[in-house]
């Protein structure tokens, strides 16, 4: 008899990668649900998927018949306070996206910590000021509401709803030992990429490799724009386009700042991508890329590391960051931005072996094939 998969999801393009994995093994039966008091999706069709309302979410999760296995699609796609309710007979797996670990607000908090995720000094001084004063204000309001308010029961629902995943897998294999270290996290580990079918990387060849610099992938502040932009700004770098990727992002007020001092600095040599697009038409206007700079300490933009990878790019990193430490240890020739963003890098590129070898490395690890052996090995090992 096959095993029972429910999975749950929220309103994202990603569903339909991971429908098109799951759907393909054989020994499972997979049904999709999106807890919704409404039907109205900005990616999802309503057709492919079953939509729970909250007033009823209790009456699924804790029947033992429901599923064998249950899982979250970040940890986000079920009620924090609610996941603890899930019935004990089935298992819990958590496929974490990146912002449910890094970017708990308050009474949540952070499962891996970032040192210094924000570079402060690239704002004007007056800018600087106001944010340091309203984190004050915001770290008071907290504090209140922790000790004479449901901050403290709000953080124990999270930190119960944590202890309740049996499974957990990251982006990153290397965030499960970053997770290790909260003592209420005693989940065991789980593997999965959300991949497409793709053929093996066709090799570039060293003179059809753009010059343009990729500063980012999205419009988020952690990205730290303008210290890159700060550091481009003192090279001899002529003509070269900067091309920044601000397609997604919740700050307008910080993306409106790169923008503009995006031309500030490099004029009409700054271009700028704002539209959600198809993933063709996104890597056609990225093939002139043959630089690619993250300056982002926490695991984040493995899709564009990866086209640029297997363009051939150089691809930059913070060297302390979960980026560097991920390619670097899978041996892919990855470059710091402390140590290696400078005149002569980014105008010499990588050799055809070394493009070669790094195509090798990340399509042995992120080919479908792979991803699903891994995935099945992962599953089977639940009821082992």
């Amino acid at each position: 008899m096959k095993r029972k998969i429910a999975h749950f999801f929220i309103d994202d393009k990603f569903f339909y990668a991971a429908k098109r994995q799951f759907e393909s093994l054989e020994d499972y039966e997979n049904r999709f649900f999106v807890i919704s008091a409404h039907h109205q999706f900005k990616y999802l069709d309503r057709s492919s998927i079953e939509i729970i309302n909250p007033n009823d979410l209790l009456k699924y999760i804790k029947d033992p018949s429901f599923c064998d296995i249950l899982i979250l699609h970040t940890l986000n796609s079920i009620p924090i306070h609610q996941i603890s309710e899930i019935c004990s007979n089935i298992k819990v797996v958590w496929l974490s996206w990146g912002f449910d670990i890094y970017n708990n607000i308050f009474p949540q908090y952070p499962l891996i910590k970032i040192r210094k995720q924000h570079i402060e000094s690239v704002y004007p001084l007056r800018v600087r000021i106001r944010r340091l004063w309203n984190r004050m204000k915001r770290k008071k309001q907290e504090l209140c509401a922790y000790y004479f308010g449901e901050g403290y029961g709000k953080r124990k629902e999270f930190e119960n709803a944590i202890q309740r995943i049996n499974y957990f897998s990251g982006v990153f294999p290397e965030e499960y030992d970053y997770l290790k270290k909260n003592k209420f996290f005693k989940a065991r580990y789980f593997c999965f990429n959300y991949v497409g079918k793709s053929k093996p990387s066709e090799l570039n060849k060293l003179s059809k490799l753009g010059t343009a610099i990729q500063v980012g992938h999205n419009g988020m502040e952690w990205l730290n724009h303008i210290d890159v932009f700060k550091r481009l700004i003192k090279m001899n770098l002529g003509d070269r386009k900067i091309i920044c990727p601000l397609s997604y992002g919740n700050n307008s007020d910080y993306t409106n700042f790169v923008i503009k001092e995006g031309y500030r600095y490099f004029h009409n040599n700054f271009s700028v991508l704002s539209d959600f697009l198809p993933i063709d038409k996104y890597k056609a206007l990225l093939d002139n890329v043959g630089y690619v700079v993250l300056n982002v300490k926490r695991q984040c933009g493995v899709g564009n590391i990866l086209i640029g990878i297997r363009r051939g790019a150089k691809v930059f990193f913070p060297k302390d960051s979960i980026n560097y430490r991920h390619f670097s240890e899978m041996g892919v020739k990855v470059f710091s931005i402390e140590e290696d963003l400078n005149e002569k890098e980014l105008n010499t590129q990588l050799s055809d072996d070394e493009i070669r070898k790094n195509c090798e490395l990340v399509d042995a690890y992120y080919n479908y094939e792979e991803v699903m052996k891994r995935l099945i090995n992962s599953l089977n090992s639940i009821f082992q």
